[in-house]
């Protein structure tokens, strides 16, 4: 009866991740949408984060849509770099069993995704009830709109996961002599299992640190009110913690999720369908999950 309950729970979640998978594709090919929207405009210059508040500005002239097919051959790439990550799974095996993975990220990202939105969900409804503002971006101009999410997908993931806590894991494991690889310690320190109390202290010492900033930076920019900063610092909780177990490729693809998949899906007839599964995801997930960890975990 045990056995027939959790092949239940995994296949209820295979499902539930499948169905999130398919909206994950809906989204990027929806981005055709937005091909009638000021196709000509162009830019000069690029902002670039590196490290927290320091950016970097370089000069190029570039047609807005080239710069947004980069962006978006860069999500593209990784989610490939996800699926091809540690285990791989059919997806017909998905679906019928179920699949929990500590290593690929793609088979989890439902849950991290959805839980994470679920949570944010609940902060704002609760600041709503009490008063306290949120603020957030004004568009008029749906490509620029597009255009600003996704960057910013790339640009903060650089100034605020990579450089401040994926280089600093990386050269502490090619210091300790854990690896000699440097592209893999410094973009997956998560593919070395290694028991370090040390290096444990130091990833979580940098993700907070980082969420804090990432919260402040969001803060001073004019844009976002007081409300914002408890949801980011969560969102970036567990954006680093993906960053860390997953590698950089799964920090740019939950950012990529906020960012990018809702502003598209928000504004097509798949919202209401994604908004129900996100809930239901997320809620089966926050039961599923532990169950299923602590089952691997005790055999």
């Amino acid at each position: 009866m045990e056995d027939y309950s959790f092949k239940l729970f995994n296949r209820i979640y295979g499902i539930l991740s499948f169905l999130c998978f398919i909206t994950y594709i809906i989204s990027l090919i929806l981005i055709i949408s937005f091909i009638n929207f000021n196709i000509s405009k162009s830019i000069s210059t690029i902002k670039l984060n590196l490290l927290y508040f320091y950016s970097i500005k370089i000069p190029i002239e570039i047609n807005l849509w080239q710069l947004l097919i980069i962006i978006y051959i860069i999500f593209i790439i990784c989610f490939l770099i996800s699926y091809f990550s540690y285990e791989k799974y059919p997806i017909t095996k998905l679906i019928k069993e179920g699949i929990f993975s500590e290593r690929n990220f793609l088979i989890n990202m439902p849950f991290f995704s959805s839980f994470t939105f679920i949570i944010i969900l609940l902060i704002h409804k609760f600041e709503e009830t009490i008063g306290v503002g949120i603020g957030g971006p004004v568009y008029t101009d749906p490509l620029i709109s597009l255009l600003s999410l996704s960057y910013a997908v790339i640009s903060e993931e650089i100034g605020f996961r990579l450089i401040p806590i994926l280089i600093p894991i990386g050269i502490y494991l090619l210091l300790k002599r854990y690896t000699n690889n440097f592209i893999i310690a410094i973009f997956k320190p998560g593919f070395y299992n290694v028991k370090d109390k040390w290096l444990n202290i130091i990833k979580i010492f940098l993700i907070i640190l980082s969420s804090f900033i990432f919260s402040y930076a969001h803060l001073i920019s004019n844009i976002w009110e007081i409300g914002k900063f408890p949801s980011t610092f969560f969102a970036g909780i567990m954006i680093g913690y993906c960053a860390v177990k997953y590698g950089f490729d799964a920090a740019i693809l939950m950012h990529w999720y906020f960012n990018y998949y809702w502003f598209v899906i928000e504004n097509s007839i798949f919202y209401e369908f994604s908004f129900v599964l996100t809930i239901y995801t997320a809620l089966f997930s926050i039961i599923y999950f532990p169950i299923k960890f602590f089952k691997i975990k005790n055999r």
